[in-house]
């Protein structure tokens, strides 16, 4: 009877085996199958979440559309996939949760490519590198964080956390957040804020839109690189943007933009992808 009794056990344990190798393997279909890569074709539709506040990523010009460099570098991923693009404002603060919730398939949104937000993210290879500077109203005589101790200043909401607990440590200041560029330097010009700290692009577009308003100063973090963020473990996806992007940098329209929007050549020392793929 014991015999048996293992016997049975035996054939029940591999049965039980068996069946969750094929659901597994079943899962893994399903999950594969289910890329961001071909639902985007299925639907025709590359929906991509950028800025409206960021120039010269992102922002609206005088007729109300969405231009920039990020704009126009999503617009040539539409093409080299062959589908159209929508365009889907988003903030500093809403552009991972709408990556997680599925409402956007990319995030080209002036994003740093941190390790904080590699946990809830993916970032394809870096396509820009800027460093973190501070806005100030001008004739403040603030040239750096040495001489914001004490004071009030502002970071965008989603902004590392990282970044701004350094800041806090260093200074000794009050941190507040936010919504977006156009609030937090209206709370400059206003004072409400000393400053504001962030990605230096935007920064300097700010300034020199507004001459006589406000100054671009100082460096709180070194030149970092910046991505377009993705939903996690879906490389089929991530593959065909990256290859997008190198494809971009190769046949020269990736200068272009970039000379059209920045005002200047790209750093001569960067390159998006080193080796020919």
């Amino acid at each position: 009877m014991i015999g048996v009794s293992y016997r049975n056990a035996f054939r029940l344990l591999t049965g039980v085996f068996a069946a969750c190798c094929i659901a597994t393997a079943s899962l893994s279909a399903a999950q594969a199958q289910e890329s961001t890569l071909d639902k985007v074709k299925a639907r025709g539709v590359l929906n991509a979440g950028v800025r409206s506040d960021a120039p010269p990523f992102g922002y609206i010009d005088e007729n109300g559309h969405h231009v920039g460099f990020e704009v126009d570098t999503v617009k040539y991923i539409g093409q080299k996939l062959g589908v159209k693009v929508n365009l889907i404002t988003v903030t500093s603060a809403t552009r991972i949760p709408l990556l997680q919730s599925g409402q956007i398939d990319l995030a080209a949104a002036a994003m740093n490519i941190t390790r904080e937000r590699e946990k809830a993210i993916d970032f394809s290879v870096p396509h820009v590198v800027v460093s973190g500077k501070i806005l100030v109203k001008k004739g403040s005589g603030i040239q750096g964080l040495d001489d914001l101790k004490g004071k009030k200043i502002a970071f965008l909401q989603g902004s590392p956390s990282t970044a701004m607990e350094r800041v806090k440590a260093s200074t000794g200041s009050e941190i507040v957040t936010l919504p977006d560029t156009t609030q937090a330097a209206q709370a400059v010009l206003q004072g409400k804020v000393a400053a504001l700290i962030m990605d230096s692009a935007p920064l300097y577009v700010l300034a020199k839109n507004n001459p006589g308003k406000f100054e671009v100063v100082g460096e709180v973090w070194p030149a970092a690189p910046e991505g377009i963020g993705m939903r996690q473990n879906d490389s089929e996806w991530r593959d065909a943007v990256n290859f997008a992007l190198i494809d971009m940098w190769n046949d020269g329209t990736y200068k272009k933009i970039y000379t059209q929007y920045f005002g200047v050549d790209p750093d001569p020392s960067f390159i998006i992808y080193p080796w020919q793929i």
